[in-house]
């Protein structure tokens, strides 16, 4: 749905980040090495050069190939998180309740079967849509911000993505080009409490479509989609005003979003000058999607995006957030003297510097310019900004040279009033942030520098920031210890230090910030005894809620601390170096919704006790520890689990029969888990929504089911290093990754596969035989086919397409005949080729 990037936008529609984010291959990494290191290292380099993949999906490839087991997913922590960093309101289980293979709807059947009696409504855009149940409260005006639940499907009512799944509304400024076009237009015209079903055709949807992905159908692209909405409120009518002069109403959503709002009463008449400031601005800017085209008539108080005050009928708010404009900023905006709210973000200036004229709107308070590409320095003259309280210039290129330049901190250090800096993924280069022995940002609420290579240790006049709530200082180079002064900000809400070099003991001031809810220092260097560090916080901890300490060096123990920490519901502490058993009293944090404590020196045994309160529990990682798993026959766990991660643990000899009873469960890692015998029958039906299941490197034996087509939502099956046997049946339609290598399987090669969108097909050291289909030519999105060791046989294919991702091709070992065939020269992102 985001039609524009953001710093925290989803792939799909959502800023709380991806429910499917990673990579299929990332959950499915089973236990052995996929022919050598030496091969994974190639397919990497591989994949860096190919096409269109990005770093993240190379990562995913490379542990797919690599082998290991985690099952960690960041995507789903960060739905956990919320779309904002303060949004630290319960985790619910929203679908708590709804019968099995049933995931929550805004429509159920008996709407459904209403809806055939509503009548459709068409637009001139061709968007269609249907009133479910027509609000009683305002339709939303333009740049405003609105709060709702949606759920997203293709034509054929299979869900994409939803709001409810994640268990809070989505919330967005509507009309301003932040979610797909049918989207903004269909909420424009619902009022407060109403629920419309949306028809949104294919040039109002994704134009570049949505792959499939666990849990997801793939929407292809410019294709027509089905969009439930329930339009829950408008933020700005439920929060307090402050009056300020000339009839501006003033508002502060939270630290994160400050906005201003005009009284309109009474009809306010523009002045001539700021109009043709205006039209002259307008007549310079490439506007692609005509967001400007009702700057017609004399009164530009009347265009949309503009708001005058009705005292003076100056031009006091100019809000074009969005827009995807392009092209130069006349000069004679620097008319607009009296504007309190500007912004220009989401728009394209190819990487011009930031007018110094904006330094001279002097009654200026609120200024975004995120995710327009500007470039160059930060102007000094923003420093004669006095009034300002909100700064965003993230995602902008500034260009900033050691402290003699470091002109971004100087400039933002004449602002006094200044409550939110946003400059994350503004690649600012090295820059000591110790540049500035003093800081002037006494009334500072939110700093957010992430994602800046700063490569500097944490600043002293950082920790006299009395009155930050939010901070964040993730991915930005910082090396050094963190200091105990990190207790003299007791105001603080949010810490996020994640991704830095950061070593050394957790800090342990004399005094814990009180109002600390969320804290997240994973990727670093800390080391030192986390019971030790655990204990010495107390009772702070008590009221954490987001902790999340993976991927460092830590020692220690959870017992004797993780119990107390009873508002937790996110707890991160996979990568590390904690021992010790799990204690049993676990069970009795009721909030908790994600836990991960994989890759460890865990040992112990693991009961039902240890989940008896659990009942909001989502996502369970537990993998790669010396964990024995012992449930009693016939035990009903407390939760609906979506992810479970067990690799590597001690869950066998029989397949978990309490599994049956996670019926909305997506994930499931279950590889060297010592399991053996014949599957259930019912693993292959339980779950509806089952879309990832690992379980390789047992003793498994028996046949693959006829009915495995019918897992529609199934991407990717790891059952290597199994005693499988039988032939192949017919596969899923959006399977991805298929890995049934080191098996007894027998028969010949799968014939159905023209419609199945695979990525890695890898089916070595079977008993496969006859010929291969030519549909594997076919396969532009195949990334890996491994038939090693088989009895395959037939003349090599000769049908490869040039625009094959492919990057490796094994066909040796079978009873294949005939020349290097001539278009395999045109896979150009081709490494690894082996056909004796």
């Amino acid at each position: 749905m985001a039609a524009a990037a953001s710093c925290s936008a989803s792939p799909l529609l959502l800023p709380s980040g991806p429910r499917h984010a990673a990579a299929s291959t990332a959950w499915l990494r089973g236990g052995g090495a996929f022919r050598s290191r030496a091969l994974s290292s190639e397919v990497s380099c591989c994949c860096k050069a190919a096409s269109g993949r990005s770093a993240a999906q190379c990562r995913a490839a490379d542990d797919f190939l690599i082998g290991g087991g985690s099952s960690t997913r960041r995507g789903l922590l960060g739905v956990a998180l919320g779309a904002s960093a303060l949004g630290l309101a319960a985790f619910d289980a929203v679908a708590a309740g709804l019968p099995p293979e049933e995931k929550p709807k805004l429509c159920d059947a008996s709407c459904e079967t209403e809806l055939e009696n509503v009548p459709m409504v068409t637009t001139e855009s061709g968007l269609q849509y249907k009133d479910i149940k027509v609000g009683e409260g305002p339709s939303p005006p333009i740049g405003f911000q609105v709060a709702a639940n949606y759920v997203a499907m293709v034509p054929n009512g299979q869900i994409f993505d939803s709001s409810l799944e994640k268990g809070q509304p989505y919330i967005f400024r509507v009309g301003s080009g932040q979610v797909i076009k049918g989207l903004d237009e269909g909420i424009l015209s619902m009022k407060v409490g109403g629920l419309r079903r949306l028809y949104i055709p294919g040039p109002l949807a994704f134009p570049k479509g949505l792959t499939s992905a666990p849990g997801r159908p793939r929407v292809p692209p410019s294709s027509p989609v089905v969009f439930d909405v329930n339009l829950l409120y408008i933020p700005a009518a439920r929060k307090a005003y402050f009056q300020f002069a000339d009839g501006i109403l003033y508002k502060l959503h939270t630290a994160t979003d400050m906005k201003f709002h005009i009284n309109r009463m009474e009809t306010a008449v523009c002045i001539a000058a700021e109009r043709d400031a205006l039209v002259a601005f307008n007549a310079s800017i490439k506007d692609p999607h005509e967001r400007l085209s009702s700057w017609r008539g004399e009164n530009c108080c009347d265009w949309s995006s503009v708001r005058c005050s009705k005292k003076t009928g100056h031009v006091v708010q100019l809000d074009l957030g969005g827009y995807a404009l392009q092209g130069e900023i006349n000069p004679s905006l620097a008319g607009l003297t009296n504007l309190v709210y500007l912004n220009l973000s989401q728009s394209d200036f190819s990487g011009e510097n930031i007018p110094e004229f904006m330094g001279s709107f002097n009654m200026l308070r609120y200024l975004d310019l995120s995710g327009a590409n500007f470039g160059g320095p930060i102007p000094p003259q923003l420093s004669n900004l006095t009034r300002l309280r909100y700064l965003d210039l993230s995602g902008s290129h500034m260009i900033t040279v050691g402290c003699e330049y470091a002109s971004f901190a100087r400039a933002v250090n004449m602002l006094p009033l200044l409550e939110v800096i946003r400059l994350n993924d503004a690649y600012l280069p090295v820059t000591n942030l110790n540049c500035l022995p003093q800081v002037n940002f006494t009334t500072l609420k939110v700093l957010d520098l992430k994602s800046n290579n700063l490569s500097s240790s944490l600043p002293n006049w950082l920790w006299n920031l009395s009155s930050v709530s939010e901070l964040d200082l993730s991915s930005c180079g910082l090396y050094g210890r963190i200091p105990d002064e990190l207790g003299k900000l007791t105001s603080l809400k949010f810490l996020a230090l994640t991704d830095n070099k950061l070593k050394g003991a957790i800090p342990q001031p004399a005094s814990s910030p009180s109002n600390l809810v969320h804290i997240d220092l994973s990727r670093n260097l800390l080391s030192g005894d986390i019971m030790k560090t655990a204990k010495n916080l107390l009772p702070c901890i008590k009221r954490w809620q987001i902790l999340d300490l993976s991927d460092n060096k830590l020692k220690g123990n959870i017992s004797g601390w993780l119990e107390q920490m009873t508002s937790l519901r996110v707890l991160d502490l996979s990568k590390n170096s904690i021992s010790g058993d799990v204690p049993a009293s676990m069970g009795k944090i009721s909030n908790l919704t994600h836990l991960d404590i994989s890759f460890n020196s865990f040992e112990g045994t693991l009961s039902e006790l240890h989940f008896l309160n659990l009942s909001r529990l989502d996502t369970l990682v537990l993998s790669s520890n010396s964990l024995k798993i012992v449930m009693k026959h016939g035990w009903v766990p407390p939760f609906q689990l979506r992810e479970l991660g067990m690799h590597a643990c001690m869950v066998g000899p029989q397949f978990p029969t309490w599994l049956q009873s996670q019926t909305r469960i997506e994930m499931i890692d279950l590889g060297s888990a010592g399991i053996s015998g014949v599957l259930p029958d019912w693993i292959w039906n339980f779950s509806s929504s089952i879309t990832s299941l690992n379980v390789s490197t047992n003793n498994i034996s028996g046949k693959l089911p006829a009915s495995l087509a019918h897992l529609k939502m199934l991407t990717a099956l790891n059952m290597r290093y199994n005693q499988l046997e039988g032939s192949i049946p017919d596969l899923p339609i959006g399977v991805q990754v298929l890995d049934l290598s080191h098996n007894y399987l027998s028969g010949s090669f799968p014939q159905s596969l023209a419609e199945v969108e695979l990525y890695y097909l890898l089916l070595s050291n079977n008993f496969l035989s006859g010929g291969i289909s030519t549909d594997l030519c076919n396969m532009v999105s195949m990334l890996v086919i491994d038939l090693s060791n088989n009895s395959l046989s037939g003349e090599l294919l000769n049908c490869w397409r040039t625009n094959s991702n492919l990057y490796t091709i094994d066909f040796s070992s079978n009873n294949f005949w005939g020349e290097i065939p001539s278009t395999i020269g045109s896979l150009s992102n081709l490494v690894t080729l082996s056909q004796k």
